[in-house]
Parts: C-alpha cells; sequence; structure tokens
C-alpha cells in the first residue's frame, strides 16, 4: 500500500510536466501563427507578436508592424492554431496644419 503514493505523485508530475509542455507548445504555435498572419494582413515584413491572454486553449495574440497593430483570438491544439477573429488598428498620426 505504501508504493500507491509514491506511484501516484510520479504520475502526477509526469502528467504536470507534460501539460506544460503542451502549453508551451501552443504558446509558441500561437505567436509563430499571429506573426505569419501579421505580415499578410498589415502588409509588413517586420511583424512581431505577443501573447496578450490565454485561457484553456484559447489564446488572444497581438500582432505589431509597419504602424498596425492586429489583435487575433485563435484557438490551439496539437495540430495547430485557427485564428477565429482578428481586428486590424492602424496608428494614427497627428498632423497639424498651419492656418497660412
Amino acid at each position: 500500500m505504501r508504493k500507491f503514493p509514491i506511484f501516484l505523485a510520479i504520475t502526477l508530475a509526469g502528467c504536470a510536466g507534460h501539460f506544460e509542455r503542451t502549453i508551451s507548445k501552443h504558446t509558441a504555435n500561437a505567436i509563430e501563427t499571429a506573426q505569419n498572419a501579421g505580415v499578410y494582413d498589415l502588409n509588413c515584413d517586420d511583424v512581431s507578436a505577443s501573447v496578450i491572454s490565454r485561457m484553456g486553449a484559447e489564446f488572444q495574440v497581438g500582432a505589431r508592424g509597419c504602424d498596425r497593430t492586429e489583435t487575433y483570438r485563435m484557438i490551439c491544439n496539437s495540430a495547430g492554431c485557427v485564428i477565429r477573429e482578428h481586428r486590424i488598428r492602424t496608428r494614427q498620426k497627428h498632423v497639424i496644419e498651419d492656418a497660412d
């Protein structure tokens, strides 16, 4: 009977490690997916992306490049990530005109 708690602890530790590796892989896939989509959607070769939030397998990732920002909401699993929704925002440049 004493072996069962040790077996259970080892099994749970292995599962926790697998879960963390899976989340890390999903996070990397979400960032890569947003960068690739951002290059196309923002028409910009220099795009950076970062995770804004995560709830389970759903990620919200922001991509930024060429004075524009895109926000993607996606679902990730072992096969990759699928974008569900995205929004483009353009940074407004303020121009002051002379009254002449």
